[in-house]
């Protein structure tokens, strides 16, 4: 599948080294890979996996660049890889973690008080928006399968610390909703 795309160097995390402080707990430093290394590992996904990790690319590009969710070049690039069921699921948490934002920050404000939600790194900023509208607002997934499909797609698009972190947050999620 990925011969039939152009070949393209995107920008892909490295952790700081030891002796860096980061600004927050997955901050990094960038590298090059291929779209073609993307895909490869995109083309194992389960097709729910597949549709969350459409879902943080177009969260991504909504939250660095502030394009339209209906614009965003990820629905183009990753959509045409995703079943329908796969699209629709990722379409209801895109307009799901937009439409509940400022809700889903202050979760995130309130569970990892000493990161101030805009200091994380995008990928770990959108990963727990997801998981926390999953598992506190829709309820439509069971919530160890959405706190494990963001440590999971944390350990392929964040930073070092960013499974972790990412564990970390969701499991007071979990101690505070009393699952």
């Amino acid at each position: 599948m990925s011969g039939h795309l152009p070949s393209a160097t995107f920008q892909q995390s490295k952790p700081l080294p030891d002796n860096a402080r980061p600004a927050s707990p997955s901050a990094v430093v960038v590298q090059d890979f291929t779209v073609e290394d993307d895909l490869a590992s995109f083309e194992e996904f389960s097709s729910r996996r597949k549709a969350r990790a459409v879902a943080l690319s177009v969260l991504y590009e909504v939250d660095l660049v502030q394009h339209a969710v209906d614009i965003c070049s990820a629905w183009d690039f990753y959509g045409g890889l995703v079943r329908p069921d796969g699209a629709a699921f990722a379409k209801t948490l895109v307009d799901g973690v937009v439409a509940n934002r400022e809700h889903l920050d202050e979760q995130i404000r309130l569970l990892a008080p000493a990161w101030p939600v805009m200091q994380l790194s995008p990928i770990d900023r959108n990963l727990l928006r997801i998981a926390i509208y999953e598992v506190t607002l829709t309820k439509a997934t069971p919530p160890k399968a959405a706190i494990n499909e963001a440590v999971e797609l944390a350990k392929l698009y964040g930073g070092e610390s960013s499974p972790r972190f990412i564990n970390g947050v969701l499991g007071s999620v979990m101690e505070r909703a009393k699952y």
